[in-house]
């Protein structure tokens, strides 16, 4: 009966360290299925394929006339 309040100490600690240790697990797993939610949404299709297109602007002109073209929608 010596070291009790040691033995609770250690318990409480433990079961402090537990808590934290599930919590953060569940946040991982909430935070990877939002990801995973993201990824296969709709935007992030148009995201990926708008990034993946080549550049069709081209033209002989300076490459200022070429990026107003393209944000002009002239291709």
């Amino acid at each position: 009966m010596k070291f009790v309040d040691w033995y609770l100490k250690i318990a409480f600690g433990s079961a402090l360290i537990g808590v934290f240790h599930d919590r953060g697990r569940l946040l991982l797993t909430v935070l990877e299925s939002e990801k995973q939610a993201w990824e296969n949404s709709p935007e992030a299709q148009a995201i990926r394929d708008q990034s993946l297109e080549k550049p069709r602007c081209r033209s002989k002109q300076g490459i200022l006339s070429r990026m107003a073209a393209c944000s002009q929608g002239r291709r």
